[in-house]
């Protein structure tokens, strides 16, 4: 495709205009002697049944015919010229308008580089300082909080973890912290306060670690995922781990867990799990 289609047009009407236009108006005209022609020699031949005068009036027409065939070429040559003028004022005015946009472009500053999202702040920890109890026990918001070297859990802007990840185990088996397994802010009836990463993979046992969860959810559907990650460290292999938690409001009881784990040797595996409380009479 062109990328000046009204210079093409413009061209091509003045094709037109100097050569297909003349040539169509003779076709017409020749066409139309044609006809009159034929028409003669069927007068001629009923010439008994035509009187002089009829004669004279046809040969009237014929000539009007034949001028009004020849007027189409200078007609249409006529709208033609028109309609180039126009097309080539446009064609000025667009190139008027392409220099004036092009030079705005040369002049018009590059824009700004995009602007990135501000890094989350890092913090590192340990479990054993007690200067960091505080922290792991309510973790500050837009987080990310590595913890032993080992662990590393995310928050959201409400301070609750929205991402845990390691490879377990993340050291030895790791110590309970009764208080805070019965303080925990967000449990319903029936709920127990679930480990993210297992006491027995090195979780520890503040609150960072901490999410309330259905008795089922903790003690059937994520203690199934923990069997098969014992086993597999028993075993001698590496796990790589992974929970993402989503909460449906802005409560601290997260609604689903999606848990993607990697058995050293094995496919990466994905298992959502929707914490649903317990039905208690």
């Amino acid at each position: 495709m062109s990328d000046r289609p009204i210079n093409d047009a413009s061209e091509g009407l003045s094709e037109l205009r100097d050569s297909d236009v003349p040539e169509a108006a003779d076709i017409v005209s020749t066409s139309q002697r044609d006809h009159i022609e034929a028409v003669r020699r069927l007068v001629d031949q009923a010439r008994r049944h035509v009187d002089a005068r009829t004669l004279r009036d046809l040969e009237t027409h014929q000539r009007a015919i034949e001028a009004e065939a020849r007027s189409i070429g200078d007609e249409v040559s006529a709208v033609a010229s028109g309609v180039l003028n126009e097309l080539r004022d446009v064609t000025r005015h667009q190139d008027i308008e392409a220099a004036n946009i092009a030079a705005v472009l040369i002049q018009r500053p590059n824009p700004p580089a995009a602007q990135t999202a501000p890094k989350r702040p890092e913090i590192h920890v340990s479990s054993t300082d007690p200067s960091y109890a505080k922290l792991l026990g309510n973790p500050p918001p837009m987080t990310d909080i590595v913890v032993d070297k080992a662990a590393r859990y995310s928050t959201d802007e409400h301070g609750r973890v929205i991402r845990a990840e390691a490879t377990l185990p993340t050291g030895p088996p790791g110590r309970r912290k009764r208080y805070s397994q019965s303080s925990l802010k967000g449990k319903r009836r029936g709920d127990d306060a679930g480990h993210l990463i297992a006491d027995i993979f090195g979780g520890i046992g503040d609150r960072l670690n901490l999410v309330p969860m259905g008795r089922t959810v903790n003690r059937s559907e994520y203690a199934a995922l923990e069997i098969q990650w014992r086993k597999a460290i028993a075993l001698e292999k590496s796990v790589d781990f992974e929970v993402e938690l989503q909460y449906d409001d802005d409560g601290r009881r997260p609604s689903w867990l999606s848990v993607t784990y990697k058995i050293e040797g094995e496919q990466s595996q994905t298992v959502d799990i929707e914490n649903l409380p317990e039905e208690t009479p």
